[in-house]
């Protein structure tokens, strides 16, 4: 078998149970099942590899295949790959009307000029008509305050220099971690809630071994005085089928 063929095997194999987890999901919470998934792979490869060390891109994977398919069934058409550099590819629907990029330096995806576009890479960023539709990180845990307030801060400032663009843009911060590890004090309050007031959510697990719904944190109110909480998986891709619905 020729490695291109093995390679999409495995891809396909990965998204037949995705989807399949995405159509039928019923009580049990949708990021907890993607992050059993995971754990499950790397299990397998332990006695294989001797560790599971540098396979946290399945993580990230297979949350852009949950996102590529609401977006796809939404619009109405499959996304096709096209070459962007002799290293990358984004995703375009057969219009031409949207584009998807995963990792992609927002000057490649907007055809912007600013030095500033070129070193924000999201993990996801949607595009409809030269303006951004959506934008995702998604991380397996945070630990550091440095890092979380830094992910927080670049969303937030994307969202910000597009919104004026397009006012119904989201952003999403996306973790599989049951707790979040960093300490609540007010650098991190402050940095999440203007997260928050520029359609910013943090995505997290509901599942019974999580902790995060009830972390302070998620208990904070925002400039008018509606709770920051916590979102589930489930209700993000809500948000966008409803936000993709208004643009068609």
């Amino acid at each position: 078998m020729r490695i291109e063929s093995l390679v999409k095997k495995l891809f396909c194999g990965l998204d037949v149970i995705v989807d399949d987890l995405r159509e039928n999901q019923q009580e049990d919470d949708l990021l907890k099942s993607l992050r059993d998934i995971k754990h499950r792979a790397h299990k397998t490869l332990r006695p294989t590899m001797g560790n599971a060390e540098g396979w946290p891109w399945i993580s990230e994977y297979m949350i852009f295949h949950v996102f590529r398919r609401t977006i796809e069934r939404v619009i109405g058409s499959e996304f096709k790959a096209k070459r962007l550099t002799e290293k990358s590819y984004i995703f375009e629907d057969s219009k031409e009307e949207f584009k998807l990029g995963h990792s992609i330096p927002l000057k490649q995806l907007l055809n912007g000029s600013s030095d500033w576009l070129q070193k924000k890479k999201p993990d996801i960023c949607l595009v409809h008509r030269n303006r951004i539709v959506l934008t995702v990180e998604v991380k397996t845990t945070v630990k550091r305050k440095k890092d979380f307030m830094q992910e927080l801060k670049k969303l937030t400032r994307i969202q910000k220099e597009q919104s004026w663009k397009n006012p119904r843009s989201r952003a999403f911060f996306v973790s599989y971690a049951p707790t979040l590890k960093v300490e609540v004090d007010e650098d991190v309050v402050r940095a999440y809630r203007e997260f928050y007031k520029v359609k910013g959510r943090y995505v997290g697990r509901f599942d019974d071994k999580s902790s995060l719904n009830d972390n302070e944190l998620f208990r904070e109110r925002d400039n008018r005085d509606n709770r920051m909480k916590l979102l589930r998986l489930e209700d993000c891709l809500e948000k966008i089928e409803e936000l993709l619905g208004k643009l068609r």
